[in-house]
Formats: structure tokens, C-alpha cells, sequence
């Protein structure tokens, strides 16, 4: 159970008097008495300060004043669980269901558990059984099985006990972030769209939606939709957070670069200290090939902050790009240390590996980044390559390449990359279907086929193929 998500019901403002007088009785400042609703309450209340010492003394208090009362056992067993003392929370929980066995409380607590140990399913029928003894907090168990059905991989049940979730508390802005990354984590971002455009449909001055749907946009590659979208999310809200940033990575995907900076010139202005926008304006001069610049907005978003990985990974594209191949491999390792679940990171580390000869660490590098993202068309590509050329083995690098149909099987981006690749290695029959299958669906990126092959100007026919689909 996540104590920060306190009762509704719950008021700080109110309680400060009572948990200064409960301090003041600790300290033998005064006598006082609290009755069990109170007690319960000042629980929370702690709780919510990070003071589980005192949180611990209410709840001693309570169970001495009401031995026979199941919940000061429950707030025990939750103390314990916040403490990752599992056989405490099961002992505390066992006298709680003795006296009270209805209490959803009690296989909420046990879920939250057996959620701590990895034990999903068994978390999840225990927040079932919540959900049937639940009555006016039903809400609070909707947000645990969405908890963990997203810890356990399986995004389309966590939505939807997200959505439920929504529905009992629809100005909750937190809940749209879980449900926008499930829907990230699906194959299906359509979905995605539907739902944050039924919200913006129910609600047009939803800030948080306007925003997600933003995202999404950006992702299928819609960037002017998606920038209609920010504007009108910062129209409803002047400071949204994440909306100035976000605007400036849409203008960097379409390749924007001055109007980004300019964006997060900006923002940098409201906020000096924001490591992640210092960091967005080394990306932009990055792009806008001025390294010396690059490196310096880098350096001084690690100085920020230190476990910022994209500033440490920035600086390590900046060395790669001046071909200080053991500085890059030093601060990309940095990056990976702090987060090594991003793919981008492996991938330009086996190109490090691969400029300083050490193929057997790039193969490693590339098998982690897909095995990150399966999807990730280029390190599949690169990957294959090495494996048919340097670490001379043809059969994977087939496997590799062709294991790209799974995730790409109508995408003319692998298309023409396959195409290439494959006429290099002498597989002429496959080359051509796969380059007229990706000028049939779309010609204009046919300049991806010269990009991956070196001998496409000695094989007349195909460019003749390609002239047929000028038209």
C-alpha cells in the first residue's frame, strides 16, 4: 500500500494541532488523550510526514487503548510492510483476521506483500478479494491491481483498473501518466489516441490529456498534430510542467533544431536548475553539429545532477563523434551504470566496441538493446551486419535479419534496409522482393537502399526497378 495516497477524507491542516499536542505528550510536555478515530487518523498523518517513529507510537497507543480493534493491527502489519518485513506483516495480519475477517484492509495489506516479493498473482487474488469486501474505498483497490499488473508486465489489465480507477476519481492527473505508459508498452497506440481523445471530448480544458495525446502524436510520428496538441494543453495551463520540454523534443524529431533550443532557452530562463532542459540544449546543439557547445550544456547538466544518464550519454556522443573512442565507452558506461534498461545507450556503446575493434563486446551490446526493445530496427540491422562480416558468421546474421519480419513485416524503413543488406551478401532474389515491396509502399525513401548497400550502381536491374516506381 502506497501510505502517500491518503483518504480523501484526510486534512493535514486540521490534524497539526493534534499531532503537536501527541508530540508534546511523548515528550511529557502534557497529558492528553486521543480516542481511536483520532489515533488513526494522527497514523496517516505521520505517515504522510515521513515520521514512521511517531506513526509506530500512535499505533502502540491504539492496540493498548483497544486491544480487540483490527485496525491498529492492520496499521502495524502496514508498518512492518513499509519496512519490507514480510513475516512481520503476515503475523500482525493473522490477530487482525481473527478479529475482524471482513476487513478489506487485511488481503489489501497481503496483496501489497506478496507484491514486494514479485508474487503477482498471488498479490493480485488478494486485491480481488479487497475489491469484493471493499465498499466505500474501492478506488484504492483499483489502483493496487493496477500497480501490479503493471509491475508484471500485462499493461492491457492494468489499464484497465486504471480506467476504473478514473472513473471514481476523474480530476486524478497521475493516473493518466500510468495509463498513457501502458498504452506506450502495446502495440496498439491507436487505443492509446481513442481513449485520451474521449477524454478531451468529454472535458476540452483536460490540460493532463491534451498533454498525453501529445505524446502519442509525437510517437506515430505526427508532429504538427502533436504540436496543436501541446499548444492547446498550454493554452488551459500556462505551466504545465512537462509541456515547454515536450514541445521541444516534437520540434527535434522534425528535425527543428533552432526552434527547439529556442523552446528550451525558454524554459531555461523560468528554470536554471532543471538538469533535463540543460541537457535538451546540448541535444539541440549536438544536432546542430556545434560539439564544443554540446559538451559544454552536457557537462553542466551532470554537474546538476550527477545520476542524470542522458547528460552522461550526451557527452559520450560527443566523444564518439570526436572519435575519443575510450572517453565515449567511459561515459556512455557511466550512463549505463545509472539506467542500463535503454536501448539507444547499448547501441552506440557497440559502435564504440566496433571503432576500437572489439567486436565480441559489440555483439554483447547489440543482444542487449534488442533485447530492450525487439523493435529497435537499427541495431538489428547493424547487428547483422557485424555478424556476417567481422565475427563472420552467416547463418545468425540471417536469423538476426530476418527476425526483423516480426516486427517490421509491412514497414518500407526494414524494407529498404533488408533490400540492401541483402544484395551486398548475394541474395538477389530476396533483395529485389523486399525493395519492391518498400517502393510500393512508399518510393520516397528509396534513398535508404543506397544507404545500406555498396554494390547497388553495379546491379542494373535494380535500378531499373526503381525507375519503374518514379512514376
Amino acid at each position: 500500500m502506497d501510505f502517500n495516497n491518503l483518504p480523501p477524507e484526510f486534512d493535514d491542516h486540521e490534524l497539526k494541532p493534534s499531532a503537536e499536542r501527541f508530540e508534546a505528550m511523548l515528550k511529557g510536555e502534557e497529558r492528553a488523550f486521543f480516542d481511536s478515530e483520532t489515533l488513526e487518523e494522527l497514523f496517516d498523518y505521520f505517515i504522510a510526514h515521513n515520521k514512521a517513529d511517531l506513526a509506530e507510537k500512535v499505533v502502540d497507543m491504539g492496540l493498548r487503548q483497544n486491544p480487540f480493534s483490527a485496525i491498529f493491527f492492520i496499521k502495524k502489519a502496514q508498518l512492518c510492510l513499509a519496512k519490507s518485513d514480510i513475516s512481520g506483516v503476515f503475523d500482525w495480519l493473522k490477530q487482525a483476521e481473527i478479529l475482524e475477517p471482513h476487513n478489506h484492509e487485511i488481503p489489501l495489506t497481503k496483496g501489497s506483500a506478496f507484491e514486494i516479493r514479485g508474487e503477482y498473482q498471488e498479490a493480485i487474488q488478494h486485491y480481488k478479494k479487497a475489491e469484493e469486501l471493499a465498499e466505500d474505498q474501492v478506488d484504492v483497490v483499483y489502483a493496487c491491481l493496477g500497480n501490479a499488473y503493471l509491475e508484471w508486465g500485462k499493461f492491457s489489465q492494468a489499464i484497465y483498473y486504471y480506467q476504473l480507477f478514473l472513473k471514481l476519481n476523474p480530476q486524478d492527473n497521475a493516473v493518466l501518466d500510468e495509463i498513457a505508459w501502458c498504452y506506450a508498452q502495446l502495440p496498439d497506440w491507436d487505443a492509446g489516441e481513442a481513449f485520451f481523445q474521449q477524454l478531451i471530448d468529454e472535458d476540452p480544458f483536460n490540460d493532463q490529456a491534451w498533454y498525453q495525446l501529445s505524446n502519442i502524436l509525437n510517437r506515430n510520428g505526427r508532429f504538427e498534430e502533436a504540436l496543436d496538441a501541446l499548444d492547446y494543453c498550454l493554452a488551459i495551463n500556462a505551466k504545465h510542467q512537462f509541456a515547454l520540454y515536450t514541445k521541444a523534443n516534437v520540434f527535434l524529431n522534425m528535425g527543428k533544431y533552432k526552434d527547439a533550443l529556442e523552446m528550451l532557452m525558454a524554459a531555461h530562463q523560468e528554470d536554471s536548475k532543471n538538469a533535463s532542459v540543460i541537457c535538451g540544449i546540448g541535444v539541440c546543439y549536438e544536432k546542430l553539429n556545434q560539439i564544443d557547445e554540446a559538451t559544454y550544456w552536457y557537462r553542466r547538466s551532470v554537474e546538476t545532477d550527477r545520476l542524470l544518464a542522458d547528460g552522461w550519454f550526451g557527452l559520450g556522443i560527443c566523444s564518439l563523434i570526436n572519435e575519443n573512442f575510450l572517453q565515449s565507452e567511459s561515459f556512455i558506461k557511466k550512463a549505463l551504470e545509472i539506467n542500463p534498461e535503454v536501448e539507444e545507450f547499448w547501441y552506440s556503446l557497440s559502435e564504440v566496441y566496433e571503432n576500437l575493434g572489439f567486436f565480441q563486446q559489440a555483439r554483447t551490446c547489440y543482444e542487449a538493446a534488442l533485447a530492450i526493445d525487439p523493435r529497435f530496427m537499427e541495431a538489428r540491422v547493424d547487428f547483422a551486419i557485424l555478424l556476417a562480416g567481422e565475427l563472420q558468421n552467416m547463418p545468425e546474421a540471417l536469423l538476426v535479419l530476418n527476425k526483423g519480419f516480426e516486427f517490421h513485416p509491412k514497414e518500407d524503413d526494414f524494407l529498404y534496409r533488408y533490400a540492401g543488406v541483402m544484395l551486398d551478401w548475394g541474395f538477389l532474389i530476396e533483395a529485389r522482393d523486399a525493395l519492391e515491396n518498400a517502393l510500393f509502399l512508399n518510393y520516397d525513401n528509396h534513398s535508404l537502399f543506397f544507404d545500406y548497400s555498396e554494390t547497388a550502381m553495379n546491379h542494373p536491374d535494380f535500378i531499373r526497378l526503381i525507375e519503374t516506381y518514379r512514376s
